[in-house]
C-alpha cells in the first residue's frame, strides 16, 4: 500500500485536482484506490458529487471503523470525505496525546488498498502533520509563481 500526501501550504496549487486525477488514473488502471480528504473545504467529495455518511470527522473524533467510512465513487475508487466539521475535529485533536499520529492509528485495519492519496489542507495544520506521519511519500504540486515556491520551501522544512 502506497500512501501519498498531496501537500502545499499555499492554496490554489492544484492539490485536489491532482488527487482527483491521480485517483481516477490509478483506479482506471485496476488499482484499488482510497482518496482521503483532509481539507475542511471538502472539495474532494464535491468533485465527485458525494458526501459520505461517515467521513474524516467520524474517523478521527469518534473512532469510527475505517472500513465503514469510505464511499465508493467509481470502480476501484473509494473516498473518505470531509467537510467543515473537520475544523472542529482539529480543535478536539489538540488535546489528544500523540495527536500528530492520530490518522495513522485510526487507519489501522483499513482494508487493503494499493494507493491512498491524501488531499491535504493549504496550511501547516495538525491535519497536515497527521498526513506527513501517515504518508510514505509527499507530492507537492505547485503553480509557477514565487509564492508557490515559498510553500514548497516551507513544506521541505517541515518535512525535514
Amino acid at each position: 500500500m502506497r500512501i501519498i500526501a498531496v501537500m502545499n501550504q499555499k492554496g490554489g496549487t492544484g492539490k485536489t485536482t491532482t488527487v482527483v486525477n491521480l485517483g481516477f488514473a490509478l483506479a482506471h488502471s485496476g488499482l484499488q484506490t482510497l482518496l482521503v480528504d483532509l481539507d475542511a473545504q471538502g472539495n474532494l467529495g464535491v468533485s465527485f458529487g458525494i458526501e459520505g455518511e461517515r467521513g474524516l470527522y467520524h474517523l478521527l473524533v469518534e473512532g469510527a471503523d475505517p472500513n465503514a467510512c469510505p464511499v465508493n465513487v467509481r470502480q476501484n475508487l473509494d473516498l473518505i470525505s470531509s467537510n467543515e466539521t473537520v475544523a472542529s475535529a482539529e480543535l478536539i485533536m489538540t488535546g489528544e496525546s500523540g495527536r500528530e499520529t492520530l490518522l495513522k492509528r485510526r487507519m489501522r485495519g483499513i482494508q487493503s488498498y494499493d494507493f491512498i492519496p491524501l488531499d491535504c489542507p493549504p496550511s501547516l495544520s495538525l491535519l497536515s502533520q497527521n498526513a506527513l506521519t501517515y504518508a510514505e511519500e509527499v507530492l507537492v504540486p505547485i503553480s509557477m509563481d514565487y509564492l508557490a515556491l515559498i510553500g514548497v520551501k516551507q513544506i521541505l522544512s517541515t518535512y525535514n
